[in-house]
């Protein structure tokens, strides 16, 4: 079981103080660090359980203007610094119906921000509260020079040999290989096959693989840091037409968290997690999860849950039995795969703190 130290104490002490840390300190979320072990000749799916450093809190003033797929957001008075926050940077919503959605910066100047869409249809609206954080990338979450959870190839020829970081595929289907490889040689990320990786962004709610190859001689520890996030995320889910699709999704925060508990709705047209209806229907969706103490690579799922529209409840392959009490292990990476849909559509899953 993992445990998550927050400022000096378990997590239990914490969750059973949060309501006072954010009472006396309401401007501030609470920060801490969580440990993963990373055994030997094994996969290790994780994600990033903690936000981004906080560079900006605002609302929006006026009514966004947009362009395509470019959304300007205008701020009270001239706090920016032109073009400060492009790329590595990420708009959070924090108030309306949108809350908890992120978009990526693309442009700042004085007084406005650019976001990219990615075809999103936000609730961006005059007043609405946001936050201006800093993606975490490879180069942030695991610093050459000091992380101690990757070992680093020990010339240009063992670059496989050693520790790499598997990204997921953003491809179509279903047991999609890795979307990317990265290493660290010299004191520098790179991508295999190509260049300098360093600013690679990890967005939150997704996950990513460390991969401990042949090379690697002793078990190391994924030990990141960071703010607790203590509102709500949303993560988008894909789904197909042609096809079954798998979402390489995770909850980033630094908490165990029940089935039930995810958030996943399981009603209304499309719902964001089709059940099963019947015993003959095979049109559902499946959380897919991983066991991070099973030392294997390419690992086989430790269980698949789907819910049980005629039983009311959540279930997994194999038993009838009420499945909603069993644990997501903190910062573990899990699949959301989508059965086919009647058009290519992306719900939005919106996972509420438990604490």
């Amino acid at each position: 079981m993992n445990k998550i130290q927050i400022a000096g104490f378990t997590a239990l002490t914490l969750l059973g103080s949060l309501s006072a840390i954010q009472a006396a300190e309401a401007t501030t979320d609470p920060v801490g660090y969580m440990s993963t072990p990373c055994p030997l000749g094994s996969d290790t799916l994780v994600t990033v359980p903690f936000a981004g450093e906080l560079a900006y809190p605002g609302a929006v003033l006026g009514t966004p203007i947009q362009i395509d797929e470019t959304l300007t957001i205008d701020v009270s008075g001239t706090p920016f610094i032109a073009d400060e926050y492009n790329t590595l940077y990420m708009l959070r919503v924090t108030s309306g119906a949108s809350e908890g959605d992120v978009f990526q910066i693309t442009g700042t100047t004085a007084s406005s921000i650019d976001i990219d869409l990615n075809g999103a249809t936000p609730t961006i609206v005059d007043t609405t509260t946001f936050r201006i954080v800093k993606f975490w990338t490879l180069s942030t979450l695991f610093p050459p020079a000091t992380q101690t959870t990757v070992d680093p190839a020990a010339s240009a020829f063992a670059t496989l040999n050693h520790t790499l970081i598997l990204l997921p595929s953003s491809g179509n289907g279903i047991n999609l290989s890795s979307g990317s490889s990265h290493y660290i040689l010299s004191g520098q990320w790179n991508i295999v096959g190509g260049g300098d990786s360093s600013d690679t962004l990890l967005w939150p709610g997704s996950h990513f693989t460390i991969r401990h190859n042949a090379g690697v001689t002793v078990p190391t520890i994924y030990t990141p840091a960071g703010t607790v996030d203590t509102g709500k995320i949303i993560i988008p889910l894909n789904s197909l037409q042609a096809s079954d699709q798998d979402n390489y999704v995770s909850i980033p925060r630094p908490i165990d968290i029940t089935i039930a508990d995810l958030g996943l709705t399981t009603t209304g047209t499309p719902a964001v997690f089709e059940p099963k209806n019947g015993a003959f229907d095979s049109t559902f969706d499946q959380i897919i999860v991983f066991d991070n103490t099973d030392e294997n690579q390419n690992k086989s799922a430790s269980a698949t849950y789907f819910y049980n529209n005629d039983s009311s409840q959540w279930e997994k392959f194999g038993s009838s039995a009420d499945a909603g009490t069993d644990i997501i292990p903190a910062a573990s990476g899990i699949i959301i795969r989508k059965t086919a849909s009647t058009v290519d559509q992306t719900v939005l899953w919106t996972n509420t703190p438990t604490y």
